[in-house]
């Protein structure tokens, strides 16, 4: 089995406006993944 996360959040996420913040967007794009390199970046 292969898995893949595109690091762009759930479709709950993007719908509900209170969980969009959470993903931090920047250019558009969510920084979840810099999220969870956390101090390794």
């Amino acid at each position: 089995m292969i898995a893949v996360d595109t690091w762009l959040g759930a479709v709950d996420h993007w719908a509900d406006e209170g969980l969009f913040a959470e993903l931090a967007t920047e250019h558009g794009f969510p920084s979840l993944y810099r999220t969870f390199l956390g101090p390794y970046t």
